[in-house]
């Protein structure tokens, strides 16, 4: 199911500190210029999940002469409408997605995008998550020194395998995508929310399996090979 997006809106004009919420830009002498807006501080003021939203200034690249201004908007769907990444969402939930993001992002101020572009924006990244809930932690551990013992380089293209936290997660990376498995459970005790959901994955194994793929090509590719209809755009 779909948990971290990266979605791109280009900007009609430069961003400055006189017509964005933004006030750190950094800049180079080859026309470059980037800044960050974090949603931490709201965060902890008003206790709900809010995006980061970071901005690009670039020159127009293949010998055009001119600049491009865009906003990359990246923010976990499950986090932004229930706060943890435990639920599950779809593309179903595209309504009230978007809804959510654009309340977010008028609180933080960005308040020339309107509602109707943000079905409409690119997406440069995607990361799809599947939260898998087992009998007991030490289950899901045997589960993923399992997963880390196959010789899976035989079968697909990944030329990276990495072992942490003492074998708790198995990641297989490539230049644009990245496969991991891991044990959720130690991120669960520091969850302070007390549904029943959360309470009941506390107390078993919930072994995590992400997808983390960025570029539009790769998305594409992954979509069709799932049999998804590629939206035009």
């Amino acid at each position: 199911m779909m948990d971290t997006v990266t979605l791109i809106y280009t900007c009609k004009e430069r961003l400055s500190r006189a017509n964005s919420p933004f006030s750190d830009f950094s800049r180079n002498s080859k026309g470059f210029a980037q800044a960050i807006l974090s949603g931490d501080e709201l965060r902890r003021e008003r206790g709900l999940y809010y995006p980061t939203i970071r901005y690009c200034e670039r020159p127009v690249s293949g010998g055009t002469t001119g600049t491009t201004w865009e906003l990359a908007i990246e923010f976990s769907i499950p986090k932004l409408l229930c706060g943890n990444n435990l639920y599950e969402f779809n593309e179903t939930s595209l309504g009230s997605i978007v809804q959510t993001l654009y309340e977010r992002i008028i609180e933080m101020g960005i308040t020339f995008i309107q509602q109707a572009d943000i079905p409409h924006l690119y997406v440069r990244r995607m990361d799809i998550g599947k939260n898998i809930l087992m009998r007991s932690r030490l289950e899901v551990d045997s589960v993923i020194r399992s997963i880390g013992n196959a010789k899976v380089n035989h079968h697909l293209n990944f030329d990276k395998v990495d072992y942490v936290n003492g074998g708790r997660l198995v990641r297989f990376s490539s230049k644009n995508e990245d496969i991991a498995f891991y044990n959720k459970s130690k991120e669960l005790e520091q969850n302070s929310a007390s549904n029943d959901t959360l309470i009941a994955a506390k107390f078993s194994g919930v072994l995590r399996f992400e997808i983390k793929m960025n570029g539009k090509r790769l998305i594409e590719r992954r979509m069709k090979d799932a049999g998804l209809e590629i939206p035009d755009t």
